[in-house]
């Protein structure tokens, strides 16, 4: 249970990680959860590697199994000089192996949601909606694949891997389209990001005015929006909102004070729960989890701070939060967040095993590289 416990920083400090190569784990020195340093400075060869936006992705594909040696299998995407790589992660073995370059680069890829392919991965382009084989490193276009040109960035997709949702950031506008009935949609012009509510029913645009209002557009019956959603009301540089499988978590309320206040906004009856204060500073909330749960009446989501201590998680923290309210504490990410990119932005796997954050590693001299957590688990 996640209680305030803060983080070892001499515990911490005594295992060097600036030093360490890709690929060495360790123990985190509060809660023993095992976690690999994903990247070093010659792995993937750039100043810097961090995972992807909270709220976007997955980033982390479904497990595959790999036919050599039989063993369980992740892709991850990692951001490095505004190029996405691919990783494969044993997760028998511990083992990291074949980097490449994927074709697509921040906040534009993600990865099915569909069991039965594992390995292929969705991104937004100039010439459309791509799907592609992150084994073979090819385009695997089927269907109604490619799709139409939707935008360059904030690319998000439903669980179903129909929708998918993007926005052109030369525009402004939010685009989305079904490659299931090869639907198109032309949301208009809002001045930033676009959310997707995961069970293909909702989508969301952000217009920062003052105060930021939030325009909510329903896919069933397509564009207009409906304008001016005071009751969602997110502020988004203190917490990115995410798109749950039938619902929506919001940050910082207007007419509070002391940092993100945590909301559930159901799209449907227009009403928002509140659901706690998890930070006194700054954070994210991750809910591209499918949790196995689609009426989504309690189910976990991912939290990174990186503000002030707060009750429960505390600063500098990766955990797990439970709409009924219970925390868990997963780890201590150690970064100091003294910039933008060395904020956490903590993603979780689909189903939910692998956690993966950036960390300055205590500010090691300015540089970030991603960590993977393995999840602890136990048989039913």
């Amino acid at each position: 249970m996640a209680t305030g416990q803060v983080q070892d920083d001499a515990a911490y400090g005594a295992l060097n990680l600036p030093s360490r190569p890709a690929g060495w784990s360790y123990q985190d020195p509060v809660t023993n959860t095992l976690v690999y340093k994903v990247t070093d400075p010659s792995t993937p060869g750039t100043p810097n590697a961090i995972p992807h936006y909270s709220e976007g992705g997955p980033y982390i594909s479904l497990p595959w199994t790999d036919a050599a040696s039989g063993h369980t299998m992740y892709t991850l995407q990692i951001l490095a000089a505004n190029v996405s790589r691919l990783v494969d992660f044993d997760y028998e073995a511990g083992a990291f192996s074949n980097w490449r370059d994927a074709p697509w680069g921040q906040m534009d890829g993600s990865f099915s949601y569909n069991p039965q392919t594992p390995r292929i991965a969705h991104y937004t382009s100039g010439s459309g909606v791509i799907r592609y084989d992150t084994e073979a490193m090819a385009p695997a276009n089927t269907g109604n694949f490619p799709g139409p040109s939707i935008g360059s960035g904030w690319f998000q997709q439903d669980v179903n891997d129909a929708w998918f949702v993007a926005y052109t950031t030369s525009t402004g506008q939010v685009r989305a389209w079904n490659a299931v009935t090869d639907e198109f949609q032309n949301w208009g012009t809002v001045n930033d990001e676009p959310h997707l509510v995961r069970d293909g029913s909702y989508v969301f645009g952000v217009n920062r005015s003052t105060p930021i209002d939030v325009e909510q557009g329903d896919l069933a019956t397509g564009p207009t929006w409906e304008l001016n959603l005071s009751n969602i009301y997110p502020n988004m540089a203190a917490s990115h909102p995410s798109g749950t499988t039938n619902g929506y978590l919001i940050g910082n309320d207007a007419n509070t004070s002391g940092g993100p206040t945590l909301y559930y906004y159901d799209p449907v009856t227009r009403t928002r729960t509140y659901i706690g204060n998890p930070l006194d500073g700054s954070g994210h909330h991750a809910a591209q989890w499918y949790h196995n749960n689609p009426a989504g009446t309690d189910y976990w989501f991912l939290v990174s701070g990186y503000g002030n201590s707060s009750a429960n998680l505390a600063k500098k923290a990766v955990g797990l939060r439970r709409l009924s309210g219970e925390y868990r504490l997963l780890a201590h990410h150690y970064s100091s967040a003294d910039q933008y990119y060395s904020q956490p932005h903590a993603t979780i796997s689909p189903d939910g095993k692998l956690v993966m954050w950036g960390s300055d590693m205590n500010n090691a001299a300015g540089r970030i590289d991603t960590f993977l957590a393995i999840v602890p688990t136990k048989a039913p």
